[in-house]
């Protein structure tokens, strides 16, 4: 290959990744604005009264055993309209539990969860998505205000590992069509052939087509199924995506925070954990320890772009206000 030849291709490969980033950005705004489209129209409210959202939105698991401590797992659809139609549930749930686990607490989350913001503040804030969410945890945070009760967070969330994903759907297929000329090289067209595979893969895993493909593995004898578990615990062990990145260390988090403070619980004690029902394989995760490890080896980018501590807050009477009382990596 000649100096020219080196040079063009290094200028086509540089155009291919500009390419990708800004595919990938472009279309992560483009789902955030289409979800604050959905929020702003009522479109989610319209949602809570059909069967199937029903099934989701208010969806408890029955306890599992960590270390002699039980860890109950509610999986939700996290919007203000299920906060206030579960509400008398979700205090319940709390008030029978020793230490709450969000899946998200943080970035303004504890501001609006003082026992001063009502339900309706909560239902009035539908301008946006991520604020529309946010409005459920401040729900739950007001109900542990109000019952003396702390809050944990250990999920690894960040931008940068879920414009990750969005980069491996929609950037990398992209910048692997710039290493060289398919229509000439059979190993370019392989590669481009896998790189689409695995994109598909990724965009798969943030539906729900892929725990009903594992079923199908499963029902034709390919995977071993594990009947004990119902459908709103089983992880997503065939997919790839930050969300079953964020079951996986969801569980480690859960199973550190059982070990940091025991000196707090006792036998008999209860661990409430509250978590998009969509995604949840945490409680799978927790009872087969053996396949998150081997799951967890996939995520080395994700890991290394995510949050990797433990938060705790705990709420002052007096000032009226949540703090961040510990943050411990993990």
């Amino acid at each position: 290959m000649t100096e020219r030849e080196v040079l063009d291709r290094s200028k086509k490969i540089a155009k291919g990744a500009a390419v990708s980033l800004g595919k990938t950005y472009l279309k992560g705004k483009c789902a955030s604005e289409l979800l604050n489209f959905y929020t702003r129209s009522g479109a989610f409210d319209k949602l809570v009264d059909t069967p199937e959202f029903q099934k989701l939105a208010y969806a408890p698991v029955e306890p599992i055993q960590v270390n002699g401590i039980g860890v109950r797992e509610v999986g939700v659809v996290h919007i203000p309209p299920v906060f206030a139609a579960h509400e008398d549930d979700f205090r319940r749930e709390i008030q029978q539990s020793k230490i709450v686990i969000l899946e998200y607490f943080r970035d303004g989350i504890p501001q609006d969860a003082t026992p001063k913001t009502t339900t309706e503040d909560l239902l009035a804030k539908n301008k946006k998505y991520t604020e529309y969410a946010k409005a459920f945890f401040s729900g739950l945070g007001r109900l542990c205000a109000e019952e003396g009760k702390d809050i944990i967070e250990v999920n690894p969330q960040s931008k940068p590992n879920i414009y990750l994903d969005f980069y491996l759907c929609h950037g990398l297929p992209r910048l692997v069509k710039s290493f060289g000329d398919a229509k000439e090289n059979k190993n370019q067209r392989t590669l481009n052939r896998w790189t689409r595979g695995f994109s598909t893969l990724v965009q798969l895993s943030w539906t729900r087509a892929l725990p009903t493909g594992r079923r199908a593995l499963e029902n034709a004898g390919i995977l071993s199924p594990d009947d004990n578990l119902p459908d709103n615990a089983r992880a997503n062990l065939v997919g790839y995506s930050v969300h079953d990145y964020r079951d996986i260390r969801t569980a480690e988090g859960i199973e550190f925070a059982v070990d940091r403070y025991k000196d707090e619980l006792k036998q008999g004690d209860q661990i409430l954990v509250i978590h998009g029902a969509m995604h949840n394989g945490v409680v799978e995760y927790l009872q087969q320890p053996k396949k998150r490890k081997l799951k967890r080896l996939v995520y080395p980018l994700h890991h290394a772009l995510g949050d990797k501590t433990l938060r705790r807050y705990s709420y002052d009477q007096a000032a009226g206000s949540w703090s961040q009382t510990e943050k411990v990596p993990y």
